[in-house]
């Protein structure tokens, strides 16, 4: 057992001064597998609806991008030579622009968790939102992060709507540069008819869709967003509104492009225009319909959760850190030293213990009636690397299997009574994994929702606000399984 639960200030301290100046550097990495069509790819399918939509609370939108105004331009041509050490430091920054945003980033959702939409004329409950993409947008080779959140009253601090940021990397400074800000989106819909789309065209524009509707009044808009090498610019309006006639008895449908008023024939051609360009759904958020749906129906969208986000980003710039020196790590390790519990629901629990010196023991078993699967391990956790106050991240070096994997047999106890044992894989870490430990005490809300849940579900909490602040306990986080151990509480 260690002295106390908290890695101390001594060795937080000692490892910020005798590494901070060498973490700066990153080692070289590969580009992540985030493509247009493989990051987290969402299971959600677009629904199709005839109907025109109802009635919904009204949105303004608005752009506001830094920079001055320019013309069109043609988009710049893919750059494939981005330095390892720059991707690296990109993502970095991205995680640490999300961590900062979580509280905003998670508030986002275009309706209630009890959503629906139809598909075939089936109801479904909907899926979690998914408010963060990783995709190059400005086609130079390096992945923007695009992010919705909530937006809230300057004064009061209160939810209003949301808005849509995308961020690319600012290597001179070494944090996100902000290109384009959507504000005003609605966050407060009724009957799920407020919809909006983002999307990369063929020709490297960016394209957000909206419609919405308020008192029986409709309006369809699509926006194009040009990127001039420095930041986007609106360079194109296309929208459909009814409005109320002079006289206030009737209601008018009229077409504009550009502000410029134009014919129904005009307005579909140039729609149409647009949706045949569509190369990459990178954002939706509700039911679509009419020619757009049939365009990117089945499509797969690069949005992923916030957790999904924070595990890539953790991945791609966690495991490429400076690693810290033999001494540093021995006190590391003697500071850590502990028992790990992965709890599970029914008979499924596992124990990591980490030793002095970062050699580690597994032991993992699922029980059911007269028959155990279960798994018993020996390896090492080494190579560490400190990500900021209070987080490291480990990679598991060495993990050797007791039992190969589907060894079967079976052992009579004094009363006859016989009981199968089965011989699994590792469940939560293998070799080669990063894991990331995180130090008691620190902030609560920093932590992947994920994380949370290993720690809620054994002790019946429900909801993440129901866990103490700062959180209490050391643990560890496989990102890639999305697994934890954490420490056991002593009395």
């Amino acid at each position: 057992m260690k002295s106390s639960r908290l890695i101390s200030a001594v060795l937080v301290s000692a490892l910020l001064l005798t590494s901070c100046s060498e973490l700066k550097t990153f080692i070289g990495i590969q580009q992540p597998e985030v493509t247009e069509t493989s990051v987290d790819e969402i299971e959600e399918t677009l629904a199709f609806n005839d109907n025109e939509p109802e009635s919904n609370v009204p949105i303004e939108a608005e752009e506001s991008v830094s920079g001055e105004t320019a013309a069109e331009t043609a988009p710049a041509e893919p750059q494939n030579n981005i330095p390892d050490e720059i991707r690296t430091a990109a993502y970095a920054s991205y995680l640490q622009l999300i961590e900062s945003q979580k509280n905003d980033i998670s508030l986002y959702t275009w309706m209630s968790n009890e959503s629906f939409y139809e598909i075939d004329n089936t109801w479904l409950v909907s899926l979690e939102a998914v408010p963060c993409s990783l995709v190059d947008i400005t086609g130079d080779g390096l992945d923007e992060l695009l992010v919705l959140k909530v937006q809230r009253d300057e004064e009061t601090g209160t939810v209003t709507s949301a808005m849509l940021d995308v961020y690319t990397y600012d290597a001179e400074n070494d944090e996100p540069l902000c290109l384009l800000e959507i504000t005003d989106l609605d966050v407060r819909s009724r009957n799920g008819n407020t919809c909006y789309l983002f999307a990369k065209l063929n020709d490297g524009s960016f394209l957000m869709f909206s419609s919405d509707s308020y008192d029986e009044v409709w309006n369809d808009s699509f926006y194009v967003y040009s990127f001039d090498g420095e930041t986007f610019t609106r360079t194109l309006s296309i929208t459909a509104a009814e409005e109320t006639s002079p006289d206030f008895t009737d209601i008018v449908l009229r077409y504009y492009i550009d502000g410029t008023e134009v014919s129904e024939e005009d307005y579909n051609a140039r729609c149409n225009d647009l949706i045949s360009q569509i190369r990459t759904l990178l954002q939706y958020n509700f039911v679509l319909y009419g020619p757009l749906c049939d365009a990117v129906y089945g499509m797969s969208s690069n949005a992923m959760t916030y957790d999904s986000a924070y595990e890539i980003l953790s991945a791609a710039s966690a495991s490429h850190f400076e690693s810290l020196d033999a001494d540093m790590t021995i006190l590391f390790f003697g500071q850590i030293q502990d028992d790990y519990i992965m709890g599970g629901t029914g008979g499924r629990s596992a124990i990591l213990v980490v030793n002095p010196d970062g050699t580690i023991s597994y032991n993992y078993h699922d029980s059911g009636f007269d028959e155990y699967n279960i798994c018993h391990a020996t390896g090492r956790i080494g190579n560490v690397r400190i990500i900021r106050d209070g987080v490291f991240a480990v990679d598991v070096t060495e993990l050797t299997l007791e039992y190969p994997e589907g060894t079967e047999w079976t052992e009579t106890d004094e009363f006859g009574a016989v009981t199968s044992y089965y011989a699994t894989d590792s469940f939560g870490i293998h070799q080669g994994d990063v894991l990331l430990f995180y130090s008691a005490g620190v902030s609560t809300s920093s932590l992947p929702t994920t994380y949370l849940q290993w720690y809620m579900t054994p002790r019946g909490l429900t909801a993440p606000g129901t866990v103490p602040d700062p959180f209490p306990l050391d643990g560890f986080f496989n990102v890639t399984d999305e697994c934890a151990f954490i420490e056991e509480e002593y009395d």
